[in-house]
């Protein structure tokens, strides 16, 4: 399944999002990544959907936040892309979201939870929410667990892997066939 390695890390393959479009970063936590997409990408309208979840501490690295003060980081970051209608901030889990926001994605980037059961769950409710001919991209193929979600959601769908990076903790992006 890895042998598609094109791109050296993420934000080279988050160039192949087309510009002008709608497209989303689940998993968000500080936006550290969602400012490169932003950079990148320029889509026409941008949602940012995570639950940064109230009481939970967030630790990511030396990085050790509330749900609450990681979300505040967001929204300060991107005030204004949020105040001139670019950058929408959804504050409910993957799948919730999705199914409030609809078929109205032309790409998507997964970073979420990284369990096998989640993962599969997240990327079929990801590719509910996508337009024919949009891309799925995500995170931390490098784990298993992530690997076998992938593996399966591909042998049942209509989805395909086309790119993975060679960093660490693995990108990947899939697109639809027929």
């Amino acid at each position: 399944m890895l042998q598609h390695v094109q791109f050296t890390n993420r934000r080279d393959m988050a160039k192949l999002f087309p510009t002008n479009t709608v497209g989303a970063e689940i998993g968000v936590h500080r936006g550290d990544f969602a400012e490169v997409i932003l950079e990148t990408a320029k889509p026409r309208l941008f949602y940012l959907i995570d639950p940064w979840p109230s009481s939970v501490s967030l630790a990511n690295g030396a990085d050790c936040l509330t749900g609450d003060d990681a979300f505040a980081c967001v929204v300060q970051r991107f005030i204004l892309p949020i105040q001139a209608g670019k950058v929408v901030t959804v504050r409910q889990p993957c799948v919730r979201a999705l199914a409030g926001l609809g078929r109205i994605f032309n790409w998507l980037y997964l970073d979420t939870y990284h369990l096998y059961p989640d993962t599969l769950f997240e990327l079929r409710a990801c590719a509910g929410a996508i337009l024919p001919g949009g891309m799925l991209a995500g995170h931390d193929l490098d784990l298993v667990s992530v690997q076998r979600a992938v593996a399966e959601f591909c042998a049942e769908s209509n989805w395909r892997l086309r790119y993975v990076t060679a960093e660490g903790n693995m990108s990947f992006l899939l697109t639809q066939t027929g």
